[in-house]
């Protein structure tokens, strides 16, 4: 797998990016819970009441004996002990102002979980292309000391051998085997960073650590990578996921200003009710008369007076817009920060890499120079060890410059807010 088919696999595999895209469906049905309140809502009910006793209304006796004395009452059971009912009723919003406010915020929210999504998206190639550029420097690191070894273990076969023949001494032979071992050792411990830097990448594409996989590496030619387009003045802050974000989650602020602002408003609806019911002194709901009824109107609410809850709401959410306008106006002053110091960075790292490119031709001269002088006896040990540290460290400086050169691309690009285009500039 290369650096893309790396970067492929995590979009679909990571569970980041499983988890975002959920949240996104979740933001949908929210817009379709928040719109189904604006259709008609029909139900259907039922009731069945058994009044065990009947309770008793107290009426003025002279409704029945007009001799009876006027304060006097007579208790009447008013009902039958049986009665049900069954009935259907629609219900539609005519006006409500907070629910256009609350259906266009749940249409902002869906946006807002689509950029999180996006912003999801750039982290993970981020992380993916950081792990997969340290897994190549870790076996570029493992290829540079196989070949130091193989060195030490060719000198060791001609210092053995002058040993034998009497030209070199014991303390000579046993310094070149002690370097040997050194070499050797340090392969071993390269490589098991080879394992851990592969491993790594794994989970940054939600690999399974036992599933195997072959990585290949980037485009040698980094003629690419280090060509910079030349940059605007000024930032294009719509790049950046982190500050769509914060603009979408200013604009649901607002929506949620004028939310409450709106419940203010009178609400009207219509209603419309048709019922069956049914009276009985027996339990038999099916022989007895059922009586049905229909009605239809309208319902206006005022809001009045709330004990000051709207009010405060209202300047709570008003509160809370500044707050994310000042996190606005802070996030470009950040976004600014970081592009310069990504600048920076980057031409640092392509200088470092360039001069870390020219001290390993030098490095391989000198070495070569004194493993010449040393076989010839000419030389001394200590400087061909010398010439030997040297081309190591040249070698070893170089694989840094060359990955925080990458590193460095990388945040350039993230900076930016460029990083899906990061196969654009490393190559396949």
């Amino acid at each position: 797998m290369d650096l893309s088919q790396c970067i492929d696999y995590a979009l679909v595999h990571h569970t980041d990016v499983l988890s975002a895209h959920i949240d996104e469906e979740i933001a949908l049905q929210n817009v379709r819970k928040v719109a189904s309140s604006g259709y008609p809502q029909i139900n259907v009910y039922g009731t069945f009441d058994d009044n065990i006793k009947i309770p008793l209304v107290a009426l003025p006796a002279i409704f029945f004996d007009r001799t009876a004395p006027a304060d006097a009452i007579v208790p009447v059971r008013f009902g039958v002990q049986y009665s049900s009912s069954a009935y259907a009723q629609l219900d539609q919003i005519i006006y409500m102002g907070s629910y256009w406010v609350g259906l266009k915020a749940s249409k902002v929210s869906r946006v807002y979980y689509c950029q999180s999504s996006q912003q999801v998206i750039e982290n993970t190639i981020y992380n993916v292309s950081r792990s997969y550029f340290q897994y190549l420097v870790s076996v570029q690191k493992v290829e540079v000391q196989k070949s130091n070894l193989e060195k030490s273990q060719n000198l060791f076969k001609i210092v053995d051998l002058q040993f034998k023949n009497d030209v070199a001494t014991k303390a000579d032979r046993d310094r070149v085997f002690v370097d040997y071992n050194n070499q050797l050792t340090e392969l071993k411990s390269l490589q098991r960073s080879v394992k851990a830097s592969l491993n790594q990448l794994k989970f940054q594409i939600g690999m399974p650590v036992s599933e195997p996989v072959e990585i290949t590496s980037v485009n040698a030619d980094t003629t690419t990578l280090f060509q910079l387009e030349e940059l605007p003045d000024k930032p294009n802050y719509w790049r950046r996921a982190d500050y769509k974000l914060m603009q979408t989650q200013r604009e649901l602020g607002a929506l949620q200003v004028k939310q409450y602002t709106s419940e203010y408003q009178p609400q009207l609806t219509a209603f419309g009710k048709y019922q069956y019911q049914s009276f009985s002194e027996e339990f038999n709901l099916w022989k007895t008369e059922w009586f049905n009824s229909q009605v239809v109107g309208l319902r206006l609410t005022v809001p009045v007076f709330s004990g000051f809850k709207r009010s405060s709401q209202v300047q709570q959410y008003k509160l809370e817009l500044k707050k994310t306008e000042i996190n606005i106006s802070r996030l470009e002053q950040q976004i600014n920060i970081e592009l310069s110091n990504a600048v920076d960075d980057f031409n640092t790292s392509v200088d470092n890499i360039r001069l870390a490119g020219e001290n390993i031709k030098l490095a391989q001269l000198v070495y070569d120079s004194e493993i010449l002088s040393y076989k010839e006896g000419v030389g001394a040990y200590s400087d061909f060890l010398n010439a030997t540290n040297s081309l190591k460290v040249a070698q070893v400086n170089y694989i840094t410059s060359l990955f925080n050169a990458y590193l460095a691309r990388l945040e350039l690009a993230k900076s930016q807010g460029r990083i899906n285009e990061v196969i654009k500039w490393i190559g396949k």
